[in-house]
């Protein structure tokens, strides 16, 4: 006893369990870190005091008798390792020095999930006390962390002595297990964090997907789908645990990730995001939407590939002959690049050897007197369809942010009816995972609530995921649910650069206000947007909108 007041008191540091041949008991230890405050009583100078002054100081205060005496002297790695006898047949909890214990390397959880200002500040909360336990496993004269990644992160990053642990015997698979359910509870645990644990769990126990299903308590569609995440590369990966893109919306990139990564690059250009190659990354805070995602896939998919329809609208179709040798030679694949189409169409992966074609029938052509570039509208679409397509686009891009400014303030009926609207078309998947957070019974999450609270409840869901849930309502539909708000889209009509843009420059020159004499379509778009007359509504427009045709309408 004699040797454990003075090591505890020597320097003043509680925790330091050792130094040179001294030993302490452990359940001393412990004890003592967590009530060191009270040992430090004013008036008490501990660095004064002589070993029996310091000797009684711990008898008072633990009550020990003055005949204890310890049987021997292990070694510090004995005196930690080894399970005091008085927590027999219990959770073996103990305070274990952070040095000696390392991460489980099977740990579903990233490095930027953790925020430092977090961990500290979660570090000065354990400096204080340390309530629940981390949970490890003996490894040698090491310890393993199963649960408690956050507190352990803290602990280091702090640099606290010890941490409070309890250990447990298990192997790889349990150790799995015990890991991912800790986390499971956490809101801010990342889809590929939980990816990461499914592939884990299912190759520790040897599962099928079927199996994994049943073990974790979801169906087999969503293993399959969360799991395709891991597919991705790692940088985009990085993005969704940084929640710089959410999971639900890098999906529509999963098939692209491992038989064409070209596409994957070309899709964070196209939404500017950082580490890409656009020349100017996103600056919006937005979260970036299901549609941003699948409209630069499309993009890219246009920008990867080659038109191989020689009477397609694009300018650059094919100017060379397309034998069976050439088709081999340029990786040809059916896809639909183009919202507004149909069907698929083929388009020639390997870009370099089209190009290469390309380049040769020009030059041909150019030598006989022929045109090297094709009129971007030859058949189809017609230019009409092309500029109602667009327009129709933009413009429900515009009602859908009228309404959701006028919608929560509508009419009861008004809003039950736009939650069936929502509910008949691609939100109705979408409002089922904002209500039940993507996991769980969407019963059992609807008979909790009261009888006068399921309607706003799901209208407040609808608006969540207002701009996809809407997907299928045209403007028709759109522009009539603002008719019944008493919108007067007449009144109320305000054109997007993106609207502007399904015009020609000649069309636009006829417009009011428009500068007659414009050579750049994008300056003559720009001085319309500033000087829009009121109440002016090109005709397309019109006709979209349902409203009768102007006098004079261009």
């Amino acid at each position: 006893l004699d040797d454990v007041a003075r090591i505890l008191m020597r320097g003043n540091q509680p925790g330091r369990c050792a130094v040179g041949d001294s030993w302490i008991s452990w359940q001393v230890a412990d004890s003592v870190i967590q009530i060191w405050p009270r040992m430090q009583t004013p008036g008490d100078d501990v660095e004064a005091m002589d070993e029996v002054e310091i000797l009684e100081l711990v008898r008072s205060i633990y009550q020990i008798p003055a005949a204890a005496v310890e049987p021997k002297r292990p070694s510090l790695v004995e005196a930690v390792t080894s399970k005091p006898a008085a927590a027999a047949g219990g959770p073996d909890v103990r305070n274990i020095p952070v040095e000696l214990i390392d991460r489980f390397p099977l740990n579903p959880r990233d490095e930027l999930e953790f925020d430092e200002e977090s961990l500290r500040e979660l570090g000065g909360e354990l400096k204080q006390r340390q309530v629940q336990a981390c949970v490890v496993r003996a490894r040698g004269d090491r310890f393993e962390l199963i649960a408690g990644e956050r507190r352990y992160r803290a602990a280091k990053l702090c640099k606290l002595p010890t941490l409070r642990c309890e250990v447990v015997d298990v192997g790889d698979a349990e150790a799995v297990w015990m890991c991912g359910q800790e986390n499971e509870r956490r809101k801010d645990w990342s889809a590929i964090a939980k990816a990461r644990w499914y592939r884990e769990l299912k190759k520790a126990e040897g599962l099928t997907d079927e199996q994994l299903a049943k073990r974790v308590g979801v169906s087999q569609g969503q293993v399959t789908s969360i799991m395709g995440l891991l597919d991705l590369p790692e940088d985009w990966q990085r993005r969704v645990i940084s929640q710089e893109i959410s999971a639900t919306a890098v999906r529509a990139l999963i098939p692209w990730a491992k038989k064409r990564p070209q596409v994957l690059d070309q899709v964070a250009t196209e939404l500017r995001l950082p580490g890409s190659k656009a020349k100017a990354a996103r600056t919006t805070d937005e979260a970036i939407t299901v549609r941003e995602v699948e409209d630069a896939l499309m993009a890219s998919l246009e920008k990867c590939t080659r038109c191989m329809n020689p009477d397609g609208y694009v300018r650059d179709a094919p100017l060379f002959s397309i034998s069976k040798k050439v088709r081999e030679s340029l990786d040809l694949e059916k896809l639909k690049i183009h919202r507004w189409s149909n069907g698929a169409e083929s388009r020639a992966w390997n870009v370099a050897e089209w190009d290469r074609l390309q380049a040769e029938a020009k030059k041909r052509r150019k030598a006989n007197g022929k045109p090297t570039t094709r009129s971007p509208f030859a058949s189809y679409p017609p230019r009409d369809v092309f500029r109602s397509y667009t327009l129709s686009q933009s413009l429900e891009d515009w009602l859908r942010q009228v309404l959701r400014g006028r919608l929560p303030s509508a009419p009861r009926p008004i809003k039950d009816r736009c939650v069936l609207l929502a509910l008949f078309g691609h939100g109705s998947w979408e409002i089922k995972d904002q209500l039940t957070g993507r996991s769980g019974d969407l019963w059992t999450v609807l008979s909790g609530l009261a009888d006068d609270a399921v309607m706003p409840t799901l209208f407040d869901a609808a608006m969540e995921v207002f701009d996809d849930a809407f997907e299928d309502a045209g403007v028709a539909d759109l522009a009539a649910v603002g008719k019944a708000l008493g919108i007067d889209w007449g009144k109320e009509f305000k054109p997007s650069k993106e609207m502007l843009e399904a015009w020609p420059l000649d069309d636009l020159k006829k417009f009011p206000n428009a500068p007659k004499d414009a050579a750049d379509k994008q300056a003559a778009i720009e001085t319309l947007l500033a000087k829009w007359k009121a109440g002016f509504i090109p005709k397309q427009a019109r006709k979209l909108l349902g409203l009768k045709a102007g006098k004079g309408a261009v």
